[in-house]
């Protein structure tokens, strides 16, 4: 899983930062115009890479535990409350932004995420299987909530950024390490897993927004993302062991 996703994030954090230096120059409708185009080339490459038959594998599942459920709703939620109102963070720091612009810095850090899982994946992985599912979900939950609420405070911009990409290590290690553990169950755990990680990343995002309309500040998502951290971790501290 370490390898994998160290391999697909190379476009990803490419794209994250050419995309948003490309509407800083260009402009928001011919810069989407571009990336329409060149996603476009995408299309020959996968319809060769997908030509010929699928290998046959007999599908192997067991259950999926709640509690792995629920860390996959809680990995997709967290990270999602930060990057979906990173951008609205960063512009706040006008010192900066009246210097670079706010999209591009914002690129430019979403983009530190992919290259870590593309160069630092496998190490974290190797990190995850030494410490194990129970102590690597307890430094991750633990030390992810701590980063987000230091951020959440940060005065300047610098401070923020390190304590954001800090927790995208930590991010990177829950994400490979747990879907390396919902992929030894088979399947249809594997699947359930994915569902409930898509779905925390959709309703983080959401709520994400709507605390920023409530409150009028952007720091308030970290601050809520550390809090459903915590108690993620106390509701799967019993039952870590047993995935």
């Amino acid at each position: 899983m370490g390898f994998y996703n160290g391999v697909s994030r190379i476009g990803s954090a490419a794209g994250l930062f050419g995309g948003a230096v490309l509407i800083d120059g260009v402009g928001f409708n011919l810069g989407i115009l571009i990336i329409a185009g060149i996603s476009l080339l995408a299309v020959p490459l996968a319809a060769r890479a997908f030509s010929g038959p699928l290998p046959h594998r007999e599908p192997v599942s067991a259950p999926a535990p709640w509690a792995l459920l629920l860390l996959g709703a809680c990995i997709g939620a967290v990270p999602a409350f930060v990057l979906s109102t990173l951008g609205a963070s960063i512009s706040t720091y006008t010192e900066i932004t009246d210097l670079i612009p706010a999209a591009t810095l914002t690129g430019a850090v979403l983009a530190t995420r992919y290259v870590l899982d593309s160069l630092a994946a496998p190490v974290l992985d190797f990190v995850f299987d030494r410490l194990g599912l129970h102590h690597a979900t307890v430094v991750c939950l633990a030390g992810g909530a701590l980063l987000l609420i230091a951020a959440s405070a940060a005065p300047d911009l610098i401070p923020f950024v390190s304590c954001v990409v800090l927790f995208f290590g930590m991010t990177t290690l829950m994400y490979a390490g747990v879907g390396g553990v919902a992929s030894a169950l088979g399947s249809g755990a594997y699947a359930r897993y994915v569902t409930a990680l898509d779905f925390g990343a959709a309703a983080g995002a959401l709520l994400a927004w709507i605390l920023v309309a409530q409150f009028s500040d952007p720091f308030i998502p970290l601050a809520a993302a550390a809090v459903l951290s915590g108690l993620t971790l106390a509701a799967v501290w019993t039952r870590i062991d047993r995935l």
